[in-house]
């Protein structure tokens, strides 16, 4: 029997572009999904497809493909139309703006409630969260931000990302890579936006005084190329290391020593959470969400100067102390309770309430 949210039976329809690897916004979708089918759940997926399938349907989610693109966008919503008559959700949750377009006239003419999450406000189309009975800031920065941005408060929620504790943590059980236990390790695509340069560019000004320590760097992306060029011009073609895409790259955060992000946008930051739970100590930059998942610099190094000479110093202050460091790993891991699986479907239960209360009244 499905579970319930007050008297209504709760059968949850996620719709996204697609269900690919290394993808945030894909991570928080199969993160929630897999914690509410646990909970007893009815949860169905629909998507253009990717290696996520299999783990989704292992843990009872079904998935239905629904290719998403501009010039398809018609025929995504004549499909999106007839998957809810077929499935008849309680509630429709849409990740990213296409899929909030391409469900709001179906939503609406079914009168299902419509709920959005806000994963990525930095997109120029981001303003077509808006469409949602309620939308979804994933940490109270982002919450202010929408606000600022003229979005209604009546109807935005704050529900944080829930990556620790996650059914991806199972993924890839026979890893096989090392890394040296001397790493500073960042997980991210590798684009303008992740500023990866400034943490070679920091790293170049240590290298030379710990030899025995390493850069990691662990994702894909267009600037992959010219990452590796910045490296060998520094001379650290030995000791910054490409990892490329893991498919679980918690299996490499538990052996590193410190973990660093510097985007210049973060809602939230999904790596720095699982980072923390891994035991990593945590140096990112005061950056959208990212200061709230280290407890405001309880539980990490929150810089507020983000360069290459700023970073460096930060990261010596570690590399320098082992009892600092060590004093760092520990309380990462302490208070990770608000940023579980578990606990973000419980969150996301009192949002789907609200969203049913909204429609039954409109």
């Amino acid at each position: 029997m499905a579970a319930r949210l007050g008297v209504c039976t709760v059968k949850i329809l996620h719709v996204l572009k697609h269900c690919n690897l290394s993808n945030g916004h894909v991570h928080v979708v199969v993160d929630l999904a897999c914690a509410q089918s646990s909970k007893g759940h009815d949860v169905v997926v629909a998507s253009g497809g990717g290696p996520y399938i299999s783990l989704l349907e292992g843990h009872k989610i079904k998935h239905v493909m629904i290719p998403q693109s501009v010039r398809g966008a018609p025929r995504a919503v004549f499909d999106f139309h007839s998957l809810l008559k077929t499935e008849n959700p309680t509630v429709v949750h849409a990740h990213m703006m296409g899929s909030a377009a391409i469900a709001y006239i179906p939503t609406r003419l079914r009168k299902i409630p419509l709920v959005t999450t806000m994963h990525n406000s930095f997109d120029n189309h981001s303003f077509l969260m808006r469409l949602g009975d309620v939308v979804v800031a994933v940490s109270e920065a982002e919450r202010k931000l929408l606000l600022a941005r003229g979005y209604s408060a009546d109807k935005l929620r704050m529900v944080y990302n829930g990556p620790v504790d996650s059914v991806r943590k199972y993924l890839n059980p026979t890893n096989s890579v090392v890394i040296p236990a001397k790493s500073i390790i960042s997980v991210c695509g590798l684009h303008r936006r992740k500023r990866v340069n400034l943490i070679i560019e920091a790293f170049a000004r240590l290298a030379n005084n710990y030899d025995d320590w390493y850069l990691v760097i662990v994702g894909e992306g267009p600037d992959k190329q010219e990452l590796i060029a910045l490296s060998k011009s520094l001379g650290l073609e030995t000791r910054v290391i490409f990892q490329g895409h893991h498919p679980n790259p918690q299996q490499l955060l538990q052996q590193a020593a410190i973990f660093v992000n510097f985007p210049d946008a973060e809602p939230f930051g999904l790596a720095v959470a699982e980072a923390r739970a891994s035991g990593c100590a945590i140096v990112v930059a005061d950056i959208g969400g990212m200061p709230e998942v280290v407890d405001y610099g309880r539980a990490g190094t929150v810089l507020s100067e983000v360069d290459p000479e700023s970073i460096a110093r930060s990261l010596d202050g570690l590399m320098a102390h082992p009892n600092r460091l060590t004093e760092l790993r520990r309380s990462a891991q302490t208070d990770l309770d608000r940023f579980t699986a578990v606990r973000m479907a419980t969150n996301y239960d009192a949002v789907y309430t609200e969203a049913l209360s909204r429609v039954a009244r409109r």
